[in-house]
């Protein structure tokens, strides 16, 4: 799935390890000149829930979301993307993931567009 510039979405990640309940996340999005991090703090765009075994019994992996405004999705320019979550519980243990690509997508006219 590619992200299209100048839009608003929800990108899902999946994390193949458990993040514990109350972590702080972060997600890092990396580019030539070009940074953003969203987090778990209010208003940062990112929350997470488990994902659970097939019987619903047992947590195999963490999906974390993150929301992307249509300015942040313009600041990337079309290509690839770094990715990486990092996250901290509350013992201070640190862990963050590998770094992952995302395609961008062009937009024809670049810039925002409102509802009026």
């Amino acid at each position: 799935m590619a992200i299209t510039q100048g839009t608003t979405c929800c990108l899902p990640l999946r994390y193949e390890k458990i993040i514990p309940e109350g972590a702080r996340v972060e997600v890092m999005f990396n580019q030539p000149g070009k940074q953003l991090t969203k987090s778990t703090d209010p208003s940062g765009g990112v929350w997470f829930e488990p994902i659970m075994d097939e019987k619903e019994e047992t947590q195999i992996a963490t999906r974390v979301y993150v929301d992307l405004t249509q300015e942040e999705t313009l600041d990337f320019v079309p290509g690839n993307v770094e990715v990486q979550l990092r996250y901290i519980d509350d013992q201070g243990t640190a862990k963050a993931s590998g770094i992952a690509l995302e395609k961008w997508a062009k937009i024809l006219k670049k810039g925002v567009i409102k509802y009026e």
